[in-house]
């Protein structure tokens, strides 16, 4: 008798058989059939189904079948007789993996020989794939944290506060990263000299995520509008994450909602400014997130107080401990 109990001998490279493999990261845009087939050898395909070596065994013949239903799910069977809890193991998965996220589905860009469900790929000329890698070039090329001392005067924040945003500098124009919810660019802001705004071509519109947000206990994460709300919330302590604009389109919501629950943040505030727009998409985003979220998820929508129109401006009047002014509770 083996190790695993099975009778069956271990896999090398597998958990649990002293070695690890290392499998390629999972990003928010994949389907469950890429992240499989990404992590099985010997992999071939007839029509709808794939089979390849079973991880959890020795398999000199391909004994695993891989089935993906036309709802993009993933079904598993190996002839050899391991469960498909044992096949999922072997590889660092869980049956979690095994379905498509609504994100997955509506952006997701299927690979080549991999395709085979119901779901058409994202692209084209009407809704062009993501170049992560790119946006990123730009990214680094900008020299994020670089000469930031003009944009924190501006904004009057401490310059710490705005290096935790990643900002960096090309030509005369601040450029603010936006992620998804794996901390990964969808997408460049330009905040220009006379204060307007605009996006790389190819940007996709994400959250502004400061370094080190991570859930901290009893303490909501604050939604807020714009990178200079979030610089402001980040130079009083609590932990908040940037919205491009008071309400978010589908991908920047899937992004927040992901982020959310990888994260475990269950107390949300959505921060509002203190005009027409401002308020009516902080109420819906919140109405949003309380039909997305867990049974364990609060939402509040709040504004700041009275006399200031955003975030920002009540933190630099030195009244944060006054507290906001919450309209809506979501419990």
């Amino acid at each position: 008798m083996n190790g695993n109990g099975s009778g069956r001998p271990e896999q090398p490279g597998r958990p649990g058989s002293g070695t690890h493999r290392e499998y390629p990261p999972a990003d928010d845009t994949d389907l469950p059939i890429d992240i499989v087939l990404d992590r099985l050898s010997v992999v071939s395909r007839s029509g709808s189904t794939w089979s390849a070596r079973c991880p959890h065994h020795h398999d000199n013949r391909p004994s695993l079948s891989i089935t993906e239903t036309p709802e993009g799910v993933v079904l598993l069977h190996c002839h050899y007789g391991c469960s498909a809890e044992e096949v999922l193991g072997a590889i660092d998965l869980t049956f979690a993996d095994l379905y498509p996220s609504p994100y997955a589905l509506e952006f997701g860009v299927r690979r080549g020989n991999y395709s085979a469900g119901a779901y058409l790929p994202r692209g084209g000329e009407e809704e062009p794939v993501i170049d992560y890698e790119a946006l990123a070039d730009f990214h680094r090329a900008s020299r994020p944290g670089k000469g930031l001392a003009p944009l924190a005067k501006d904004w009057g924040l401490p310059l710490a506060a705005v290096k935790r945003l990643e900002v960096g500098t090309h030509r005369d124009r601040w450029v603010i990263p936006e992620r998804n919810s794996r901390g990964r660019i969808i997408g460049i802001a330009f905040r220009h000299p006379d204060g307007s705004k605009s996006c790389l071509k190819g940007s996709r519109r994400g959250l502004v995520i400061p370094t080190d947000t991570r859930p901290t206990a009893d303490q909501p994460l604050y939604l807020a509008e714009g990178a200079s709300d979030t610089a402001a919330l980040v130079s009083v302590g609590v932990q908040v994450v940037g919205r491009p604009a008071a309400a978010l389109s589908g991908l920047a919501l899937e992004s927040l909602v992901n982020l959310l629950i990888c994260s475990k943040f269950a107390n949300v505030v959505v921060l509002a400014d203190r005009d027409d727009a401002g308020e009516a998409g902080a109420a819906s985003l919140a109405s949003r997130l309380k039909q997305r979220g867990g049974p364990n998820w609060w939402v509040q929508r709040a504004s700041p107080r009275r006399r200031f129109k955003d975030i920002r401006e009540q933190v630099l009047a030195g009244r944060w401990e006054q507290g906001l002014l919450v309209w809506e509770v979501l419990e």
